[in-house]
């Protein structure tokens, strides 16, 4: 029901307006939201390689291998409480009996690691390529051209017949509609 009220909300709404519902008053467009777009702008093609080496990486994970598992299990520290037995067993028969158990577990824990990068970095593109898609046709083509393209001032001009300070217009149009957008949704979500 929530849902099906925030929907209808926003299809009604400007985004930069008060919004007394959620008690949320009016969007202060500081420094803050301007500096987050272009700073996810301008990494955009940077994470967008942190992506596909993310996902090479997780599609070719590495096992644990032998010699490091027994390293891992030899070289183990302890806890400061000197009561408390070793982590993994010293002797041969214990460490084999263990050793499936602790290689998927280590194996496991690598492969977390990277897919919760992977995941957070997916989110983060999604969300900017989203937000873009709400601006109109010129901005999009403006900024998808200058930051994603990395097309100077005078080839977006000439592409879309516009003067170089139109499109440098446009630009920080864009940039202060994606800081409302991000203020908004940043407004809602810590409520």
């Amino acid at each position: 029901m929530l849902q099906h009220r925030m929907q209808h909300l926003f299809l009604y709404m400007p985004i930069f307006c008060a919004v007394d519902l959620f008690g949320f008053v009016g969007i202060n467009m500081d420094n803050k939201y301007l500096n987050e777009v272009l700073e996810r702008l301008e990494s955009y093609r940077k994470k967008e390689q942190q992506i596909e080496l993310l996902r090479y990486e997780l599609q070719h994970a590495k096992q644990v291998s032998p010699t490091e598992l027994i390293e891992a299990m030899t070289f183990q520290t302890r806890d400061a409480d000197a009561s408390q037995t070793d982590l993994y067993p010293k002797d041969v028969p214990g460490i084999a009996l263990s050793y499936q158990h602790i290689a998927a577990q280590l194996n496991e824990e690598a492969v977390g690691e990277l897919m919760s990068r992977y995941t957070a970095l997916c989110h983060e593109r999604d969300r900017l390529l989203h937000y873009i898609g709400l601006l109109d046709k010129r901005q999009q083509d403006v900024i998808r051209k200058h930051y994603f393209e990395q097309q100077s001032w005078s080839e977006i001009a000439a592409s879309m017949d516009l003067t170089p300070r139109t499109v440098q217009r446009t630009r920080q149009q864009a940039l202060d509609e994606l800081a409302n957008l991000y203020a908004f949704a940043d407004g809602i979500l810590r409520r």
